[in-house]
């Protein structure tokens, strides 16, 4: 039997489809993006108005010192409002009942406020479904929406459908080591997943380890059990699986990440940007990946290449969220706990798919 890591909550970073990137840092020889890099936002649900933001200054932080201006703080439910989105918006998506469930999250970048749905129906993600409501900073202005909203899908899971394992099972397209498997709604527009059609069925996006140590993406129809084909693994389908470079967030989480670049595929340092305890006794530590100066020339620690919030919630829930914010290609790894080979995770990220969050719950 397989070794199976099974990461049916984990939100691959395609899942979101977004295309925006003002945020990013410009390359070398390459014009400013044109828009605002709507990705970038926490995926843990947010239980009150504040209670999972990002503290501003990293004062504290062991690794970066940079004070910031305290802006005002908006809570969700004075941002998604009927005024401010619109009224038809507010009704047809029932924004006030997803507040009220905390389906919203809420993330500060820049001069803008984010709040943020992925959308799903049971545990699957839909493909490029998600709410993206952004909001000046300064004054609680709504500036513009992002996201897509499929009318064709079913509010419920079928009743048949097949765990990952009973996938595994009934076809044998999955060789090697099986690394995750994600369960998915996949968009007809998918640039990850290009089947034609594409499925009506929610399916398993199964990562596993193919000869050479390349990454394969296998899907599998969660209903019937029939390959559909394969997935884009990340950059060129190349990985090295472990990465030589890694950063041990708590006793038993590690995270990594690799940069394609011309030069090849090279291992991102981390750089720590600090850590907090909430007043209820959660404790969220943020920092960011950047390129290592000494592989290339637009390298720089000062540089971020992808954001990391990590969210100890006080329920035990572990959240991993990453957000790239750059131009080149990035795999982001995850392993919780850690036993010094394997991670457990392993999303590929890039500039039409932006955020991705690894969840765990340590100990059970």
């Amino acid at each position: 039997m397989k070794k199976i890591f099974v990461a049916v909550f984990v939100a691959l970073s395609f899942a979101t489809g977004i295309c925006a990137d003002s945020l990013m840092p410009p390359e070398p020889g390459e014009s400013s993006p044109e828009s605002v890099a709507d990705s970038l936002m926490p995926a843990e649900p947010v239980t009150g108005d504040d209670k999972e933001v990002v503290p501003d200054s990293a004062s504290e932080s062991e690794d970066v010192s940079a004070s910031q201006t305290s802006l005002r703080t908006y809570g969700i439910h004075e941002l998604l409002t009927p005024e401010k989105i619109g009224h038809e918006e507010f009704e047809r998506h029932g924004i006030a009942d997803m507040i009220a469930a905390g389906k919203f999250s809420k993330h500060e970048i820049g001069d803008r406020i984010v709040c943020f749905h992925q959308r799903r129906v049971g545990a699957a993600i839909v493909e490029k479904d998600f709410l993206n409501y952004q909001f000046d900073r300064h004054t609680g202005e709504f500036i513009e929406r992002n996201g897509g909203w499929r009318d064709d899908l079913p509010e419920t899971l079928p009743a048949d459908m097949l765990t990952l394992e009973e996938a595994l099972a009934e076809s044998d397209a999955v060789r090697g080591e099986v690394l995750s498997g994600t369960l998915y709604f996949i968009s007809p527009d998918s640039s990850v997943f290009p089947l034609d059609p594409a499925p009506e069925n929610p399916c398993w996006a199964i990562y596993g380890v193919g000869e050479r140590g390349h990454l394969v993406l296998t899907v599998i129809d969660a209903v019937t059990g029939e390959f559909l084909g394969n997935g884009i693994p990340p950059p060129g389908g190349e990985s090295t699986v472990m990465p030589g470079d890694g950063r041990m967030i708590s006793d038993d989480l590690r995270i990594a990440a690799q940069i394609r670049t011309d030069h090849g595929i090279i291992d991102a340092p981390f750089r720590k940007g600090g850590e907090e305890t909430t007043a209820r006794g959660d404790r969220v530590v943020w920092g960011h990946f950047h390129a290592d100066p000494a592989h290339v020339s637009w390298g720089s620690g000062g540089n971020p290449e992808v954001y990391v919030k990590v969210w100890h919630d006080i329920t035990g829930r572990l959240d991993v969220n990453f957000f790239h914010v750059s131009v080149p290609e990035i795999t982001v790894f995850s392993a919780c706990p850690w036993d010094g080979a394997t991670y457990h995770h392993i999303t590929p990220l890039t500039t039409t798919d932006r955020h991705v969050r690894h969840e765990y719950w340590p100990g059970r």
